[in-house]
């Protein structure tokens, strides 16, 4: 008997977290699932704390070398054998009803193809940070953020595996820790996504972690490729700008702290945001109403950011 949820885990130097990640996977409310844990040959005792479990439901394959996560995430694709697949990292814990939570909204609703949720934000030792921002839940709207942003957290997502069978979508290396990003931004070409306001995960922020190292040594790399998935969203789904409105989408909505300097470039910033409306309407993409709140919401935020705007005179 297959089972019904294939939980996707690459595993490399984690041993300080390893062990809490597993446990929150094997102690689920819900049962009718398969641990597929990649080996991606880490250099400290994270393999060894994982041989030590004997539940059957846990299923190892081994990298032959050092292969990085979007590399580890296909193994675990290829091998899935489940009606579902969730994502999981090895230093996360996600909450006991997790997965029961996923799969009875998917079963409940067939049009949508992949659903997220929220997080509690920890530390290296558990303790809270803060709670994740509200999500996007429209999946119009969705469609619309995905041109510009992500829109899930990685690790509380599940979504159907017949996406990746009919339309071949795989992660792809070298985005720097952004492979999920453009994984989302390719699935929303294609699929209906969500996301549940319900807390599903605890994600372990801590200098550790490939996010934050990469952040921290390689942010202006980090910085090109964001433009590049951007530049590449807009690009498949229909939309022609040139190159300066391309730069200034790049320069204004960047991965952090993106804004507009000064009057002229809001203005030019606002022109650009209504040619993306009007060719979302000339192709008669069903989510222009989306887009048009997105852009206005969007405009409306780097205005207020706008440091000129509080400039007063003496």
């Amino acid at each position: 008997m297959k089972p019904m949820v294939s939980v996707i885990m690459p595993v490399y130097n984690a041993e300080n977290y390893i062990r809490e990640a597993i446990d929150s996977i094997l102690t689920q409310s819900y049962g009718n699932f398969e641990l597929i844990i990649i080996n991606d040959c880490p250099t400290d005792n994270s393999m060894d704390i994982v041989y030590k479990y004997t539940d059957k439901r846990i299923k190892i394959f081994n990298n032959k070398v050092n292969s990085g996560i979007a590399y580890s995430r296909n193994i675990g694709l290829e091998h899935s054998q489940g009606k579902y697949i969730a994502l999981m990292d090895d230093d996360d814990i996600s909450l006991p009803e997790r997965l029961e939570i996923e799969v009875d909204f998917l079963e409940k609703r067939p049009e949508i193809d992949v659903i997220g949720g929220r997080c509690d934000i920890i530390d290296a030792n558990g303790g809270f940070i803060r709670r994740s921002v509200i999500p996007f839940y429209n999946p119009k709207f969705i469609k619309a953020v995905y041109l510009f942003k992500n829109a899930h957290m990685n690790s509380t997502v599940m979504f159907r595996r017949n996406i990746i069978d009919q339309y071949g979508i795989r992660f792809r290396d070298n985005y720097l820790g952004m492979e999920d990003f453009r994984f989302w931004i390719e699935c929303s070409k294609v699929c209906n996504m969500s996301n549940l306001e319900n807390i599903l995960l605890k994600y372990r922020k801590h200098s550790e972690n490939e996010s934050s190292r990469i952040m921290e040594k390689k942010f202006e790399e980090r910085k090109k490729l964001y433009a590049e998935l951007q530049r590449y969203s807009l690009y498949e789904s229909g939309f022609r700008l040139s190159e300066k409105q391309l730069q200034l989408i790049n320069k204004v909505m960047t991965e952090k702290n993106g804004n507009c300097e000064f009057w002229e470039e809001a203005k030019e910033f606002q022109a650009v945001l209504r040619d993306i409306v009007n060719q979302a309407r000339h192709q008669d993409l069903d989510y222009c109403d989306e887009l048009l709140i997105l852009c206005k919401k969007t405009w409306a935020e780097k205005l207020s950011n706008m440091n000129q705007l509080w400039e007063f005179d003496r």
